[in-house]
Order: C-alpha cells, then sequence, then structure tokens
C-alpha cells in the first residue's frame, strides 16, 4: 500500500525525487521496514521514537538508505535498550542513532537534525 503511494505521487512529478519516508513510534518502525525492503529506493528514513522490526530473512532486504534514528533515554512507551537491540543489524555507514534526555516526544532540537540529515541527502543538480 505504502509503495503504491509513493509510485502515484513520483508518477505526478516530472522530476524523479529524492524519497525519505519517516515516522514516529510505531510508525518509525514501519518507516524502517519499508525503507530496509521496498521494492522502490527510498534515499532517507527517519525513525523517531521507534524500532527496527526483526525482518526474518536478510534476502528481503533489498535498500541500504541512510537511517537516522532519534530516541529519549527516559521513553517509557519503547524503552531505550530494546531501540538499541533491535538496532543492532544495521549497516553501520548508512545508519546514526541519536540519543537525547528525553521521553517519548518530538523536541525542536530533533527538527534541527532532520534539517540538517535532509541537506546531507539533498542533491543540487
Amino acid at each position: 500500500m505504502i509503495e503504491k503511494i509513493i509510485n502515484k505521487r513520483v508518477s505526478q512529478l516530472s522530476n524523479f525525487p529524492k524519497i525519505i519516508i519517516a515516522g514516529f513510534s510505531q510508525g518509525a518502525a514501519l518507516a524502517i521496514y519499508i525503507g530496509l525492503t521496498s521494492k522502490i529506493n527510498i534515499d532517507g528514513v527517519i525513525s523517531l521514537s521507534g524500532y527496527q522490526p526483526k525482518i526474518s530473512n536478510d534476502s528481503f532486504i533489498k535498500n541500504n538508505p541512510r537511517i537516522l534514528a532519534m530516541h529519549g533515554r527516559h521513553d517509557d512507551i519503547i524503552n531505550i535498550n530494546i531501540a538499541k537491540l533491535s538496532y543492532q543489524k544495521n549497516f553501520l555507514e548508512n545508519f546514526t542513532l541519536k540519543i537525547l534526555d528525553i521521553g517519548h516526544e518530538v523536541i525542536d532540537k530533533q527538527i534541527l537534525d532532520i534539517q540538517h540529515f535532509l541537506l546531507g541527502i539533498h542533491d543540487y543538480e
């Protein structure tokens, strides 16, 4: 379903865009899963207070997008240790985990980090 939405949106554009998906909490897990397994080339994933769901077979992994994961040290919904454990299988060159002194929330500093992440993916051609 998500791939269908992305394909529809891309078909409406004149240039093929960079595709970045993001999510918060369970939506972050979905964003990472789609980013890694989609047939569409996903350029980046932003995970806020989420985790990486288990992918049962490595052959399902189709992409190696840049991933920015940000998580609160005091998150009482998705414990930071569970989140860190779920991220152990990521490709290190494309994965960044930022741990902040927050709970299960988004703060202004994260918006700036997201901006820097997006500018790093954006090409100016």
